[in-house]
């Protein structure tokens, strides 16, 4: 049993955690209150077994699903909140409202000396660490991780990224709408709506809530599954180290 510590939160983060916190002991360490927020993903998955899979037979009420045919739409954070449940049983441990002050690469571990959430700074040590920080959101202004790792037992994804507006509208309001990217409608009676270029509008009711957000993009806008896809390979990755 290897010790993994996962440095960011986004929802790579979490699947990584979910795949790798049965034979492994995984932290989670992330700046934010609670991980995967805000998201920065699209709420659909084009493959309901392993939507399924993922929640682990969890309440999903809260995610205010919309199927049809076989894509699901969803609530995003709360999909990240229900992973978190799950990983939270499952063992992993998370540090949130931390953040990594020095990093240093020893013999056989690698140290990360954490503050934040605690009372007192810890010195954490791991086996091996994922670092997906510049993928996660941060609204600690400036107070990024101060990660300096050089080694072969950590690993950085390097993700392409493009910039996207998303807004959270009503889907009566839709018919008005026409230059967005891609728009997910739910249950709820809300429809979350991704602009790119700059070529957002607003809604007749306004906005219930919006950001701008970095994206996994490759040659197109990255969903769920592409998400798990990737999560696999890091974590095939991790257990050949």
């Amino acid at each position: 049993m290897k010790s993994i510590g996962i440095i960011g939160s986004n929802l790579l983060g979490l699947l990584c955690a979910d795949m790798l916190c049965q034979t492994n002991k995984v932290t989670i360490i992330d700046s934010e209150l609670e991980l995967g927020f805000p998201a920065n993903f699209p709420g659909t998955s084009l493959d309901q077994n392993l939507f399924n899979q993922i929640l682990g037979g969890q309440n999903d009420n809260n995610l205010f699903k919309l199927v049809s045919n076989n894509q699901i739409n969803f609530r995003t954070e709360w999909f990240c909140k229900l992973i978190t449940h799950k990983i939270a049983k499952n063992g992993t441990t998370i540090y949130n409202r931390t953040r990594i002050i020095e990093s240093t690469s020893l013999k056989n571990k690698i140290m990360l000396y954490t503050s934040g959430s605690d009372i007192n700074p810890q010195q954490l040590y791991f086996d091996n660490v994922i670092d997906i920080s510049e993928n996660s959101m941060i609204s600690l202004g400036k107070l990024k991780h101060e990660i300096n790792l050089d080694c072969d037992r950590s690993i950085k994804p390097n993700l392409p990224l493009k910039e996207f507006f998303v807004g959270i509208c009503l889907i009566r309001d839709l018919d008005e709408m026409d230059n967005y990217h891609i728009v997910l409608e739910r249950t709820d009676e809300l429809a979350e709506v991704w602009y790119s270029d700059n070529n957002k509008q607003f809604p007749k009711s306004g906005w219930i809530e919006s950001r701008n957000v970095n994206a996994y993009y490759n040659e197109r806008l990255m969903i769920l599954d592409d998400y798990y896809q990737k999560a696999a390979e890091i974590c095939d990755m991790v257990n050949n180290l």
